[in-house]
């Protein structure tokens, strides 16, 4: 699952707030088992002094938000991924985003 960002913030829009809100149940049937949900962040080159930083930022924050909804920590990782080349229109859209990726052992 992913969900997208606008330039240089870490909060998430109400549709996209929305959207994770929805998959909530989703997520918890695939953590059946042994599985952890990795929140992989991202950001674009363009988005400011420190995009690493807003790539943690955002992944940090999606995190805590599946704690506050009943996910425990040790079902959950999250990780700010180094930004990708600099991007402009759709491409740049694409990149700033966080997504939530199951693993299993």
């Amino acid at each position: 699952m992913t969900v997208h960002y606008g330039k240089g913030v870490a909060a998430l829009g109400a549709g996209e707030l929305q959207k994770l809100r929805d998959a909530l149940p989703r997520l918890r049937q695939q953590l059946k088992g042994n599985a952890l949900i990795v929140v992989q962040g991202y950001a674009d080159l363009d988005e400011g002094p420190s995009p690493d930083t807003l790539a943690r930022t955002r992944a940090n924050r999606v995190r805590r938000f599946l704690e506050q909804n009943g996910f425990e920590i040790r079902e959950l990782s999250s990780v700010g991924l180094p930004a990708g080349k600099p991007a402009s229109g759709a491409a740049a859209d694409a990149m700033r985003r966080v997504e939530l990726v199951i693993e299993r052992d």
